[in-house]
């Protein structure tokens, strides 16, 4: 690629883009029944789930044996026998709501989006004041990319609940990816209010205003992510996009060189692979050569799980199951 062609596209269309923070904040995780405690691993499951069959096949109508088997086989991955096992729970209770949303849990852990939004429905028409099954439904139809419905899901949330940070959060994003870069900002300022140590608010909060092109406020939310957390490599890798796009070329690759410090050790990042990629930009529009191919090397050596900004709430985790 010729980056000095007067026939190639501008700097902000060459570099890699700006990123929104992908650090799950669903750590919080709400149980509306207690855990199972006593739960352990490995050779214990398969005795439990053996236990379970037993009891079955004396009753096969036992619902409660139905349901902790499910939930043991959902625990160690086993996801399509545990979603058998809850559709037997459902067969013998439709009305079991705790069934059909940890049904459309393990659907959803499956990539099956749209048949975990019909397991969520279930229990809203159930409980409309779910908030779990209304994030949970909004994430799926996310990852559908209807991101005005699922927008419609995470407001359910904020309105049940006006103080959860995660329906804030997560209704930032689908206005973000609507292309409703304003509203979004509304979001993240109520995320920045709630919670204790937002830097990743404050710089999602610093990436919609790069798109609205306000790129003096974008710099100071970055400053104030970067201020919370200095080793936050995605907001010094923002700011050297802001400073890129203004043409600020040198501080832009110190501000790249600070987020790869961020980074040492972490180069299968997907910012590891970004920055050394915009720092190449940039020395070719500079023409240093030489350094230009050296970030190449980089880049080529870099091992990158995905495409920047790809669907980060595939991994954000779900509300969790329900357990008994």
């Amino acid at each position: 690629m010729d980056v000095n062609s007067s026939q190639e596209k501008s700097i902000v269309e060459l570099l890699k883009p700006l990123e929104l923070s992908e650090i799950p904040r669903f750590e919080n995780i709400v149980n509306l029944k207690p855990p199972l405690d006593n739960l352990a691993k490995n050779s214990e499951e398969i005795r439990a789930i053996d236990a379970y069959e037993v009891a079955i096949e004396l009753n096969p109508l036992y619902l409660d044996a139905w349901y902790k088997k499910a939930i043991i086989l959902a625990y160690i991955g086993e996801y399509e026998d545990a979603i058998t096992c809850y559709e037997k729970v459902i067969e013998i209770n439709p009305q079991n709501k705790e069934a059909w949303y940890n049904k459309g849990n393990n659907l959803y852990r499956l990539n099956k989006y749209q048949e975990a939004v019909e397991c969520y429905d279930h229990v809203i028409q159930n409980n409309s004041n779910s908030t779990e099954a209304w994030h949970n439904k909004g994430l799926a139809l996310f990852n559908l990319e209807n991101f005005k419905a699922a927008e419609e899901c995470f407001q359910s949330v904020t309105t049940l609940d006006p103080l959860d940070e995660d329906g804030w959060n997560t209704r930032g994003f689908a206005l973000y990816y609507s292309g409703n870069f304003r509203d979004s900002l509304y979001c993240f300022d109520k995320v920045i209010q709630i919670d204790a140590y937002p830097y990743d608010s404050w710089n999602d909060k610093g990436v919609a205003l790069a798109e609205l092109g306000d790129y003096t406020n974008a710099t100071k939310s970055f400053d104030e992510a970067i201020g919370l957390n200095s080793r936050y490599s995605k907001a010094w890798y923002n700011r050297g996009n802001v400073y890129a796009y203004e043409g600020r070329y040198e501080g832009a690759l110190s501000f790249y060189d600070e987020s790869l410090y961020c980074l040492e050790f972490r180069s299968w990042e997907d910012t590891y692979s970004n920055a050394w990629y915009n720092k190449y930009i940039i020395f070719k529009k500079l023409k240093r050569e030489a350094e230009a191919n050296e970030a190449f090397e980089k880049i080529t050596n870099a091992v990158s799980s995905e495409l920047p900004n790809e669907k980060f709430l595939k991994r954000i985790l779900l509300k969790d199951d329900y357990t008994i």
